[in-house]
């Protein structure tokens, strides 16, 4: 009987190593330098300007008034591809990747602070010279937008918001949740394992239909994170306070668009409601059957919608 219980303990390990092992070469996927994602995703538009000592990478496309896109958390420049060849049409659209994302890589210092988040928002308007703007933003991107637009109003003429960042919803826990990130030794694994099923999970979690998690953009988004300095993005912001309560709607006298998902799980409408009440905004639209990232879940509403804002 003595055998047969270690004999089963050692096949029970043995499978489970096996299994392990497995995990790991499945799961293999080393951080990559930035030059080589550059090669791989950057536009023929593609730019890069110096701002505070970090090359950061945009594109501008179309003639007009300025109009600046910025992404949100986890997000990058072409989370807008869908949307920048109507608008450009009328405007010159420029998108960046955001400090810390895509192309233009982490910041030096890993310094995500809303004041390191702002400074960076104001060496990009003053290298470019961009002077007076539109500006919208999804998810941080509204964040950042709102929190610019308040200290510069003189340089924003009008504001788009997707599903910002800044809403307050009476009861809600916004205590700091657990991340796989704060782990022991968590920075150190994922410089070389990073199972790409952890993307495409967090992925789906911002889009109301799973349809719209296509394998491009999970791969797009894989690849991204791989980038050296990126992976860790979220340990590093979560250590600094970005206060809902900064958003002081009485210092945004710009005309606001707001667009919002219906069935956004990131911001809910409760918080939708809530910016709603504090910035007073010129239009406010619920999208209906739509997530967290509307140019992506439904391009043509949302394009339409913002060409309708910014053109009347």
């Amino acid at each position: 009987m003595k055998k047969i219980v270690i004999s089963c303990a050692l096949t029970l390990s043995f499978v489970l190593s096996l299994i392990a092992v497995l995990f790991v070469v499945y799961s293999y996927h080393p951080e990559v330098d930035l030059e080589e994602m550059k090669a791989k995703y950057q536009y023929p538009e593609s730019k890069y300007v110096n701002v505070n000592g970090l090359w950061v990478h945009y594109y501008e496309k179309g003639e007009g008034d300025t109009l600046l896109l910025l992404h949100g958390n986890g997000g990058n420049i072409h989370h807008f591809d869908e949307i920048t060849e109507a608008l450009s049409q009328y405007f010159k659209v420029i998108v960046l990747d955001y400090l810390g994302h895509g192309l233009t890589g982490p910041d030096p210092a890993l310094d995500y602070s809303n004041k390191n988040m702002l400074l960076f928002l104001e060496g990009f308007f003053d290298t470019l010279n961009l002077g007076r703007v539109h500006i919208a933003g999804n998810s941080m991107g509204g964040y950042w937008a709102m929190l610019y637009a308040q200290k510069h109003p003189e340089n924003i003429e009008k504001i788009v918001l997707l599903d910002a960042y800044g809403g307050i919803c009476p009861g809600a826990d916004y205590t700091a949740h657990f991340m796989p990130e704060n782990l022991p030794f968590a920075e150190t694994v994922t410089a070389y394992v990073f199972p790409r099923f952890i993307v495409q999970s967090e992925f789906e979690k911002n889009v109301y239909s799973s349809a719209s998690a296509t394998d491009e953009l999970v791969d797009l988004h894989y690849d991204m994170f791989s980038i050296k300095g990126n992976r860790m993005y979220r340990k590093y912001f979560s250590q600094y306070e970005h206060p809902r309560v900064s958003i002081e709607g009485d210092k945004l006298t710009q005309p606001i668009l707001m667009l919002w998902g219906e069935k956004d799980s990131v911001h809910d409408l409760c918080e939708a409601n809530d910016l709603v009440s504090r910035l007073n905004p010129e239009r406010f639209t619920v999208m209906k059957g739509i997530g967290h990232l509307p140019m992506l879940e439904n391009p043509r509403m949302v394009e339409k919608s913002m060409l309708d804002f910014l053109r009347g």
